[in-house]
């Protein structure tokens, strides 16, 4: 099963742990089934559009953490305390942002960016996500050259 095989509505749902969601059939199938089928959808996406910058970050302030514990309790090091506390706010700061918005902000930004509406059970994912990363694309390039307008005047 890949990410063009599912509609953006089944593709939500799975992600919020309803998996059965991914079956043609929601009466046929078992737990194994339904895991392995959203790693592939999952695995697909990843591959397509990756983590993003947020993420990234997210699993770079944890390994930084770890390696920050693993000093402060083998060497009792007082300043790998506060990299402790600082690490934690910054990864507290990531996933408490709501500036980044969520799927339903998305989908309102995308409907918007295309002038039509979006009907979740319709429209296939990839080609949401591709629509997505097209519009954040353009909005980056809008910002670039008014950034350099501005910076002319």
């Amino acid at each position: 099963m890949a990410l063009d095989e599912v509609t953006l509505w089944e593709y939500r749902k799975a992600l919020s742990g309803d998996l059965t969601k991914l079956r043609r059939n929601e009466d046929k199938g078992t737990e194994e089934e339904d895991e392995r089928a959203f790693e592939a959808v999952y695995d697909d996406y990843l591959k397509r559009f990756g983590l993003g910058d947020k993420y990234e970050r997210y699993a770079e302030l944890q390994m930084e953490l770890i390696d920050a514990y693993t000093d402060y309790i083998e060497n009792d090091n007082e300043f790998a305390r506060n990299l402790i506390n600082r690490l934690e706010r910054e990864m507290e700061q990531l996933t408490t942002d709501s500036r980044g918005g969520d799927m339903d902000d998305a989908i309102i930004i995308v409907s918007k960016w295309l002038g039509t509406y979006i009907n979740e059970r319709e429209w296939i994912a990839k080609d949401f996500f591709k629509a997505l990363d097209n519009c954040i694309k353009e909005n980056e390039q809008i910002r670039q050259k008014h950034g350099k307008a501005n910076k002319e005047e």
